[in-house]
């Protein structure tokens, strides 16, 4: 099984954070699972990813 990059890993776990957004009814909870999707969204743009790793 490969190892998940850094990028990859910040894209599933924003994914996972807007995902369990949507699931629940707490509005306070809800705004708690955006917060940590667009703190990985901001680190998505903000680190590069590596050469190798980038689309071919």
């Amino acid at each position: 099984m490969p190892q998940e990059n850094q990028h990859d890993y910040y894209l599933r776990r924003e994914q996972e954070c807007r995902d369990a957004a949507e699931r629940t009814s707490d509005p306070a909870i809800r705004q708690t699972h955006l917060n940590f999707a667009q703190l990985y969204a901001d680190r998505i743009v903000t680190q590069p990813i590596p050469p190798h790793e980038g689309p071919i």
